[in-house]
């Protein structure tokens, strides 16, 4: 009987089958895992590759023990109670990158290791199960280079979340910090940074009184995004204001801001509109360089964009055709809203459908609100709405919106209540306090606009 036979013959493995038991020994040897070969319900040690005993110690003894005694340290770490789960339950468990620490030289320090294991049952004949074995990688290597990179990452992410603040907070700086409140109109602006990671970008918006009563109305782009676009957007935006000032008139003003952006760097191709509102009458001078019309909401309903001529952005035609200027009237309860392309533009659709849209939407918003709701915050509810319902489906540029009413109606006096006070007017001694309080009786039977201080 050949000695292959007789070892089948002795419940062995059949050599036959499972080949030479010293090459399967060798390859159990030079795995590159850690492979522990447990016994019986107490996890006694059976077998161990040499990849686990260069973990531990030299001469450290493990083999004919339980798991138990020989790795004391494995207590409170839940590795026994996975090796009882794998052996009663007759299942598999595996886990990824525990962090395990092994007494690897005896002194009592602990050595941490990130191990991914898997622990399966064994069952020869396929019967009850007679132990499990631990097969495990060592990935602790990989779990540190992992955690190195996203610590850098969040290092890096912190300090451009950091720069990103300081380029919002130099935007900040380069726009208003407030508009102007002018007796007999409504303004009120909205801007929303681009949804790209650039940051601040180079819109801007402004309102400037004038010195004869008109208010210059202002709102510009410049090509571009993040620190450099602020930075010439800056300045655009204080030469601008500086000519507004000097009392020069929309043609000489664009004439002049033309030239200084052909010296700017990085102003080339900005686009400006610029308007000049008389409150007294309603009239709108206003001319636009290569930005979108004004959208005027008229008080009988219409929405209507306002005609533009030819001019092209800045520093690229104006400067040798002048930029020609319109005028229009605004009636009392009319609306005109600026804005800039990122309100209305948008990769995947058509500039001109974008338009129809905020034709539409901005229609829509001006519908009055709560009967409390101030005048400001009725102006300041206009941009809010719109610019919340076109950017809806998300904007890749800056977006910039602001209105500005019209003229408001003049206050009607109502002759009958005038003729009320007078009937009512006692006639006392002037300064006496029975005069003023006879006369503060009778001034509240009549309307704030026919009061006798009214009349001043």
């Amino acid at each position: 009987m050949t000695l292959d036979c007789r070892a089948a013959q002795a419940g062995g493995p059949d050599p036959r089958v499972f080949g030479d038991p010293r090459v399967v020994a060798e390859c159990f040897e030079d795995l590159p895992a850690h492979v522990f070969v447990f016994e019986g319900p107490e996890h006694v040690v059976a077998a161990v590759n040499r990849a686990v005993r260069a973990v531990l110690r030299p001469g450290r003894r493990v083999v004919g023990l339980p798991v138990r005694e020989a790795l004391p340290e494995v207590d409170g770490q839940r590795l026994a109670e996975v090796l009882d789960t794998a052996y009663t339950g007759g299942r598999t468990v595996s886990g990824r990158e525990w962090r395990v620490v092994v007494d690897d030289d005896g002194d009592g320090r602990l050595a941490e290791l990130y191990l991914d294991f898997t622990v399966v049952p064994t069952r020869p004949g396929n019967g009850a199960a007679r132990g499990v074995v631990l097969h495990a990688m060592d990935v602790t290597d990989v779990v540190a280079a992992r955690r190195t990179a996203e610590a850098q990452a969040t290092a890096f992410e912190q300090r451009y979340q950091a720069a990103l603040d300081e380029v919002m907070a130099l935007q900040r700086t380069l726009l208003p910090e407030r508009l102007p409140v002018l007796p007999g109109l409504g303004i009120a602006a909205r801007y929303l940074v681009a949804d790209r990671e650039q940051g601040a970008g180079g819109d801007w918006f402004d309102a400037v009184p004038l010195g004869d009563g008109r208010v210059g109305l202002v709102v510009g782009d410049v090509v571009g995004s993040g620190p450099r676009a602020s930075a010439v957007m800056g300045q655009l935006r204080a030469v601008l204001m500086e000519l507004l000032l000097d009392g020069s008139e929309l043609p000489e003003v664009l004439a002049r801001l033309d030239r200084f952006v052909a010296r700017v760097p990085g102003a080339t191709a900005s686009t400006v509109c610029l308007a000049v509102l008389d409150p007294a009458d309603g009239r709108l001078d206003y001319a636009c360089c290569g930005h979108p019309p004004p959208l005027v909401l008229a008080a009988d309903g219409q929405a209507r964009y306002l005609p533009v001529g030819p001019g092209g952005p800045l520093g690229v035609v104006a400067t040798t055709t002048p930029v020609p200027v319109q005028s229009m009237r605004l009636r009392a309860g009319d609306v005109v809203l600026f804005y800039t392309d990122g309100l209305v533009e948008r990769p995947d659709r058509p500039l001109q459908q974008g338009m129809d849209l905020l034709r539409v939407v901005a229609d829509e918003a001006r519908a009055p609100g709560t009967s409390s709701m101030p005048a400001a915050a009725a102006a300041d509810r206009l941009c809010e709405l719109t610019v919340e319902r076109m950017t809806r489906d998300g904007h890749t540029d800056d977006v910039t919106c602001w209105r500005c009413s019209g003229p408001r109606p003049a206050p009607r006096r109502s002759t009958p209540i005038c003729r009320r006070f007078r009937a009512r007017w006692p006639r006392c001694a002037p300064g006496s306090v029975t005069g003023w309080t006879r006369w503060a009786a009778a001034a509240t039977t009549c309307s704030p606009w026919d009061s006798p201080c009214s009349r001043r």
